[in-house]
């Protein structure tokens, strides 16, 4: 099989090309020819940013941390067009009563039509949980602390 780059458009309905190089006193004649689109790559991933840290108090279960990741990013080929994919997180070693940071990894698929790089692209976003020691110095605006009763440290 024979790979010629031709940078002009050619018309589907076209049967044959005929090709002449004056300078080097060749012609090229090409008959029954298939035209392929060139492949698309995945070039971009999450360029919107929707993958974000995430900060919780302590005691926060899990089900609300999974709540606030963000379950589809956007990733882009070489076209330039742009897919909504789902992220499947993996969540583990999480605790909620125990103030640390949490290193999360998703993983997703590539849409139909989108090929992958060489070498290939890790199709992974990755992300950290900060679990806040009580008293917490920065809870998320959403999250509502009610105090039912004061005791005194002694």
């Amino acid at each position: 099989m024979l790979f010629v780059t031709y940078t002009q458009n050619i018309d589907p309905a076209v049967k044959f090309i005929a090709i002449n190089n004056t300078s080097t006193g060749y012609n090229l004649y090409i008959d029954n020819f298939e035209l392929i689109a060139p492949d698309k790559i995945i070039s971009e991933i999450d360029i919107d940013n929707e993958v974000v840290p995430i900060n919780v108090c302590q005691g926060t279960p899990l089900t609300e941390v999974q709540n606030q990741l963000s379950s589809q990013i956007k990733i882009q080929d070489t076209d330039g067009d742009t897919y909504m994919v789902n992220v499947d997180w993996v969540v583990s070693g999480y605790n909620a009563n125990i103030p640390a940071m949490y290193y999360l990894q998703g993983t997703f698929t590539l849409p139909d039509g989108v090929n992958q790089t060489m070498p290939e692209t890790p199709l992974i976003v990755s992300t950290t949980v900060t679990v806040n020691a009580l008293p917490v110095v920065a809870c998320p605006p959403t999250m509502n602390v009610t105090v039912s009763e004061i005791i005194p440290l002694s």
